[in-house]
């Protein structure tokens, strides 16, 4: 079976049925293929004290998950060779906005040298160093 014509009905329900079982808040899920979507599907509520749903419209704090995908993405550039290890960020995207000696392999470990900051509510605050 391709995945465009995967059971989504199926699918739902497993990650449904992981969410009642492991007892955990909430997601947004978006099946992507190149460039499409295939899926969407909202599981759960915002938070246990609101008990309001997780809607299309929900931000959440994606966290060190940016990390896995970064490394995963760069990877994938580096084996396809469109990429080296040591490529300047802005060499690869002019677009870059930071300092200009930032390698793709600082991206990968996370050690870019851009300024650490905190998410508090919605607002990006920066942190203290001690």
């Amino acid at each position: 079976m391709s995945v465009a014509a995967a059971d989504w009905g199926a699918f739902d329900g497993t990650i449904g049925a992981a969410f009642d079982r492991l007892a955990v808040v909430g997601a947004a899920v978006a099946v992507v293929s190149a460039d499409v979507v295939l899926h969407t599907k909202t599981f759960g509520v915002r938070s246990l004290q609101g008990r309001r749903p997780v809607t299309n419209r929900t931000a959440f704090r994606v966290g060190s998950v940016t990390k896995s995908m970064t490394a995963a993405l760069v990877g994938t550039y580096v084996d396809a060779g469109v990429l080296g290890w040591d490529t300047k960020a802005v060499d690869a995207y002019p677009g870059f906005r930071a300092p200009t000696d930032v390698q793709t392999r600082s991206l990968r470990r996370d050690t870019d040298g851009t300024p650490r900051v905190a998410l508090v509510g919605l607002e990006t605050v920066r942190r203290t160093t001690g």
